[in-house]
């Protein structure tokens, strides 16, 4: 990010945000959960039928438990 905000002239204080959206580059972080929405929906699609499947189990399994990461994933697969 340093390199970045050096090319475009800006105090090395801006804000990441900010930098990216000058030179029209999303946020990392709508970057990163469109990564993983991508993800899920294609290691979903391929394993439909799939039920003992060990990724279909770890996507699985904290989904029925509602842990932290089963909350997020069900949450990211929701908000599309």
């Amino acid at each position: 990010m340093v390199s970045i905000k050096a090319l475009l002239g800006m105090r090395q204080t801006r804000a990441n945000d900010i930098s990216l959206l000058v030179i029209w580059l999303p946020p990392l972080k709508h970057w990163l959960k469109q990564k993983q929405l991508n993800f899920l929906k294609q290691a979903l699609h391929r394993r439909e039928g799939l039920d003992d499947d060990p990724p279909t189990i770890a996507i699985s399994l904290p989904t029925a438990a509602k842990t932290p990461t089963g909350l997020y994933i069900t949450r990211l697969l929701n908000e599309e």
